[in-house]
C-alpha cells in the first residue's frame, strides 16, 4: 500500500475518531462542567507527558528495528514486555511523588482522582510500545481499526457512566482508563496472533540494548517535543487552576483536529523512510510536506472562521473563552506541520540528534515563555508560548534537514506539476476499484 492510500486511509480512521470524540468531548463538557472538564483533560494529560518522558525512545527504536527487519516480530513482542515492565517499575512511583508537588489550592478537585491517573501511566507506556510494532510491521489499518474500537468503546461507557449512572469526574476518568485497557488487549492479542510459530517470544538482551542506545540517541527529540505540546496544560492547571484547565483543554482539544493531516502521514512516513535509500526519501518527504501544508492551511482558516458558532453550538456559551487561545493555537499548529514531517525522516535515517536539539531548544523557550506569562496572563499566555515555540522548533529542523539533505527549501513549499498528477492517479485508481467486476452491492 502506497503512502498516498495509507495516509487517506489513517486520515479517514482519524475523521472516525473525531466523529466518535465530539459527543465524547460534549458529553463530558456539558455532563461535569468547567471545573470537571478541566479533571477529565488532566486525568488524560498527566500520564501521557509522564509515560512520554519515561519511554527512553523505546518505541522510535521498535518501529526501526522491524521495518528495517532488523529483527522478528518474536523477539520486538519480548522487548516489548521488557521494557513495559522496567519502565512501569521507574515511571508509576515517580509519578506519585511528583503529583505531590501540584499546589493543592489549585488543583483540588484533582487530587482525589490521581491514583487512577497513576495507574493509567503503564497503560499508555503499553499503548506507545504496542503502535510502534504496528508501524514497523506497516500495519497501520489495523491499528486505525482498534483504536477506532476502543474510542466507539469509550463513547458507550461515558453515556452509562455520566448520563445513565450519573458517576461524576471518578466515573469519567475510569471510563478513560478503560478504553485504554481495552485497546492494549485488542492489540495484544492481533499481534501475538500474526508472530509465526518457528519465531518464539523471548527477551534479547542484545535487542533491548540495541533499543535503549536507539532510543536515547533521540530520546530527547521524543520527550522535548511531546512535552512541547503538553507540558504547557500542566503549568496551566498549577498556575492558573482547573477552570483555566477546562477551557484550554477544549481549545487544545479543537486546534489539534487540524493535525490528523499531519499526523496520518507521519505514522505511514517513518517505516517508509527506514527501508528506502536519501534519494527516495527525498522525493517521498518533501512530496509530503507540500500537501500536507497546503491541506492543514486549508482547514486552519476553515476551523478559525466557525470556531465560534461551533464551540458555542458543541459546549454551550459558558466554554465561549477557549476560543482567544484556539485563535493563537491555529497558526502554531499549521507551522508544526514541517516539524511533524521532517522529524520522522529524520529519525527513518538515523540522524536523530539534530531533532533532539530543536525540540530542546524549543522546550527551553516553550517553558521560560509559560512560567512567564501563564501567572500573568492565564490559557492565553499558554497559546501564545506554543505558538511561538512551535514556530521555533519547526525552523531549526527544517535548517537541520535541508543542510542534511542538500535539498532548496522551495522543495517543501511550492507545489510542483507532479503534485496535481498525484491526485489524478488517486482518484483514477479509486474510481477503477469501484468499478471492478463484483465490486457492485449484492441485489444492485
Amino acid at each position: 500500500m502506497g503512502l498516498v492510500r495509507q495516509s487517506a486511509t489513517t486520515f479517514a480512521s482519524r475523521i472516525l475518531i473525531t466523529i466518535v470524540n465530539i459527543p465524547i468531548s460534549i458529553i463530558v463538557a456539558r455532563s461535569l462542567g468547567v471545573d470537571g472538564q478541566g479533571v477529565y483533560a488532566a486525568a488524560g494529560t498527566f500520564p501521557s507527558v509522564w509515560a512520554t518522558a519515561w519511554i527512553l525512545g523505546i518505541d522510535a527504536a521498535q518501529t526501526w528495528s522491524l521495518a528495517g527487519k532488523r529483527t522478528t516480530l518474536g523477539r520486538a513482542i519480548g522487548n516489548t514486555i521488557l521494557w513495559l515492565v522496567v519502565l512501569s517499575v521507574l515511571s508509576v512511583p515517580t509519578y506519585l511523588v511528583a503529583a505531590h508537588f501540584l499546589d493543592p489550592s489549585k488543583v483540588k478537585d484533582l487530587l482525589p482522582v490521581l491514583t487512577i491517573t497513576a495507574l493509567i501511566v503503564p497503560l499508555v507506556l503499553a499503548r506507545f510500545l504496542l503502535l510502534s510494532s504496528f508501524l514497523g510491521l506497516g500495519q497501520v489499518d489495523r491499528y486505525n481499526i482498534l483504536n477506532v474500537i476502543s474510542q466507539v468503546i469509550l463513547l458507550f461507557v461515558l453515556i452509562a457512566v455520566l448520563i445513565v449512572a450519573k458517576g461524576g469526574t471518578h466515573g469519567a476518568v475510569l471510563a478513560y482508563g478503560l478504553s485504554i485497557l481495552l485497546f492494549v488487549i485488542l492489540s495484544a492479542a492481533w499481534l501475538a496472533r500474526q508472530k509465526r510459530q518457528d519465531d518464539p517470544v523471548r527477551v534479547d538482551l542484545g535487542l533491548a540494548k540495541t533499543s535503549l542506545s536507539y532510543g536515547l540517541r533521540g530520546y530527547g527529540a521524543t520527550v522535548f517535543g511531546q512535552l512541547n505540546y503538553r507540558f504547557d496544560q500542566v503549568l496551566v492547571t498549577q498556575f492558573a487552576g482547573i477552570t483555566q484547565q477546562g477551557y484550554y483543554s477544549i481549545a487544545v482539544l479543537m486546534a489539534e483536529k487540524l493535525s490528523h493531516i499531519t499526523n496520518s502521514v507521519q505514522l505511514v512516513l517513518f517505516p517508509k523512510i527506514s527501508g528506502v535509500g536519501a534519494e527516495e526519501a527525498n522525493r517521498i518527504t518533501t512530496t509530503a510536506c507540500r500537501h500536507a501544508l497546503f491541506w492543514v492551511g486549508v482547514a486552519g482558516l476553515v476551523m478559525f472562521a466557525v470556531s465560534r458558532p461551533l464551540v458555542r453550538i458543541m459546549y454551550g456559551s459558558a466554554f465561549l473563552p477557549a476560543l482567544a487561545p484556539l485563535w493563537w493555537l491555529i497558526p502554531g499548529i499549521f507551522l508544526l506541520s514541517f516539524w511533524k514531517i521532517l522529524t520522522v525522516d529524520l529519525s527513518g535515517r538515523n540522524r536523530r540528534l539534530p531533532i533532539s536539539i530543536a525540540s530542546g531548544i524549543a522546550f527551553a523557550v516553550n517553558t521560560g515563555l509559560n512560567l512567564w506569562w501563564i501567572p500573568r496572563q492565564g490559557m492565553l499566555g499558554a497559546a501564545r508560548s506554543s505558538c511561538i515555540s512551535y514556530a521555533l522548533q519547526s525552523l531549526i529542523v527544517t535548517i537541520f534537514f535541508l543542510r542534511i539533505t542538500g535539498l532548496p527549501a522551495r522543495k517543501l513549499l511550492i507545489p510542483e506539476r507532479g503534485d496535481i498528477e498525484l491526485y489524478r492517479r488517486s482518484y483514477a485508481r479509486l474510481r477503477a476499484g469501484r468499478r471492478r467486476p463484483g465490486a457492485e452491492a449484492p441485489g444492485a
